[in-house]
């Protein structure tokens, strides 16, 4: 049944150095920018672009990742049973499981009557070593032309995507596991309270330094975390 679920907007901003925990604003120098041949403008707003869409995307891969449900490949029942690497491939046996969970949790489909699925590369390369896959996937072109590049096949009740900013961990014997995210539409929700814009520092030293960072308003979350399964090997 429909629900309400409330969301809390919240102030995000990049570039975010890592390494000191801070936002690390970019620096246009206007003596570089006046006697530059290239148009460091575009060049530091090409960038930035690129760090919100990583910033995006990142926030999104964790609110997947805190799905309510998780399967392995046969005989694994926790991460720690991986015991050697590539011991327990994706396979056309751990997606069908996974198409079960959402399924038996009454997960909605999307429109073509699929769900989705997104593998880690690696993931992906093991399933197309799996006979199974190769004998039920087809074919067929997203609509959406901003999903054309990264899919894969369309295989049981998946439409499959691949991505190489999924994440990873490493369990007590060193193992990677790989974590792929199934789920249907109404898993995630946002809400924007001021859409996203540059801002100039203050202190731009006498006006010879532009100091410029991203700024948003907004809120992300994981409306129901049933409408997710993690789908885990090594």
């Amino acid at each position: 049944s429909a629900e309400q679920v409330p969301i809390t907007i919240k102030k995000f901003a990049g570039p975010y150095d890592s390494g000191n925990s801070r936002v690390a604003p970019f620096g246009v120098d206007r003596f570089d920018a006046k006697l530059s041949i290239h148009s460091i403008a575009n060049m530091v707003g090409l960038h930035m672009g690129r760090d919100f869409d990583k910033f995006i995307d990142s926030v999104l891969v964790g609110l997947l990742d805190t799905a309510s449900s998780t399967v392995r490949p046969l005989g694994f029942a926790a991460d720690a049973d991986f015991t050697t690497q590539e011991a327990g491939p994706m396979d056309m046996n751990t997606i069908a499981r996974a198409e079960r969970a959402l399924d038996e949790a009454n997960i909605p489909v999307f429109p073509n009557g699929k769900r989705m699925l997104v593998l880690h590369p690696r993931q992906a390369q093991s399933l197309k070593d799996d006979p199974q896959f190769a004998r039920y996937a087809e074919f067929h072109a997203p609509v959406n032309p901003l999903l054309a590049k990264s899919y894969l096949k369309s295989v049981a009740g998946f439409d499959i995507f691949k991505s190489n900013t999924l994440d990873t961990d490493s369990n007590g014997s060193s193992i990677t596991v790989y974590k792929a995210q199934a789920f249907g539409p109404g898993v995630l929700g946002s809400a924007v309270g001021e859409m996203p814009r540059v801002m100039a520092a203050t202190d731009d030293n006498y006006g010879e330094t532009a100091k410029v960072i991203w700024l948003l308003y907004g809120a992300f979350a994981l409306l129901d975390n049933r409408f997710a399964v993690s789908v885990r090997t090594s």
